[in-house]
C-alpha cells in the first residue's frame, strides 16, 4: 500500500482553522490523486483518518455496496479503481473519484428483481462534487469543469445503448462539445471497474460507439443530414 504524502515528515501538512484547530491541507489531497497509485494512496489516507477530516463525504457517501449485477465492488472501491485508470491530470482524477458520489442518495429498488438502481445520480453527484470542491478552495474553472463531466458521465453510456442513429449522434456531439474525449476516457475507466462479465460486453459496445462518433464528427458539414 502506498505511503501517504510527506512521509518523511510524519504525515500531511495541516492548516489552521477558525476555531484554533487544524485540518489537512488540500494540497496533500492533490498529491494523493496525482501519485503513481492514487487508489492505494486514498485508501491509506482513509485508514489514517486525515482524509475523513478533509472530505467526510468520501466515506459517508461512497463506502456503500452496489446491489446490482452491473457491479461487484462498493461505490468507493469502484470509484478508486476508476480514479486509478484516469490520466495523471488533477481534473480528470477528481472526476474519476467523485463520478458516482451521488449514488447513495439516489438509490431506489427495482420492483421486478429487487436490484438497486441509481436514476439521477449523475446530476446529484455533480452538485455534491461542486460543493466539495468549492469548500476545498479549487479555482472556479476546475470546479465547473469537473462538475460538468460528472453530470454528463452517463451520456455516452446511454447513447451507446439507445442513440445510434446519425441524428442522435450529431445531437450528442453538439451537446457535449469539447468534453467528448474526457468523457470517452471516463466511460472506459468506469466500465473497466464494473463486474467482469458485464465490463467486457459494455467496453466493446462503447468502443464501437466511439468509432461511430468519430465518423460523425469527421463528416464534412455539406454531407451531414439536415436537422428535422
Amino acid at each position: 500500500m502506498a505511503s501517504r504524502p510527506d512521509a518523511n515528515d510524519g504525515g500531511p501538512r495541516n492548516v489552521a482553522t477558525s476555531d484554533g484547530g487544524s485540518r489537512p491541507d488540500r494540497e496533500e489531497f492533490d498529491k494523493l490523486l496525482l501519485s503513481d497509485d492514487p487508489a492505494a494512496a486514498v485508501r491509506q489516507a482513509l485508514d489514517d483518518g486525515w482524509l475523513d477530516a478533509l472530505i467526510p463525504e468520501i466515506r459517508r457517501e461512497m463506502d456503500v455496496p452496489q446491489r446490482t449485477r452491473y457491479h461487484h465492488l462498493s461505490v468507493l472501491e469502484h470509484s478508486l479503481d476508476t480514479l486509478s485508470r484516469m490520466p495523471g491530470r488533477l481534473d480528470e482524477r477528481l472526476a474519476g473519484l467523485f463520478h458516482d458520489i451521488g449514488k447513495r442518495r439516489m438509490t431506489t429498488i427495482k420492483e421486478r428483481n429487487g436490484e438497486e438502481q441509481y436514476i439521477g445520480h449523475a446530476g446529484a453527484g455533480a452538485a455534491m462534487t461542486r460543493e466539495i470542491l468549492r469548500r476545498l478552495g479549487y479555482e472556479r474553472e476546475l470546479v465547473e469543469r469537473v462538475s460538468r463531466w460528472i453530470a454528463r458521465h452517463m451520456d455516452l453510456h446511454m447513447a451507446a445503448r439507445d442513440g445510434r442513429s446519425e441524428k442522435a449522434r450529431r445531437k450528442l456531439l453538439g451537446r457535449i462539445g469539447d468534453d467528448l474525449e474526457v468523457l470517452k476516457r471516463l466511460q472506459l475507466a468506469d466500465l473497466a471497474s464494473m463486474a467482469p462479465e458485464i465490463a467486457r460486453d459494455k467496453a466493446r459496445e462503447a468502443l464501437d460507439y466511439h468509432r461511430l462518433l468519430s465518423a460523425s464528427a469527421a463528416q464534412p458539414v455539406s454531407e451531414r443530414q439536415p436537422p428535422r
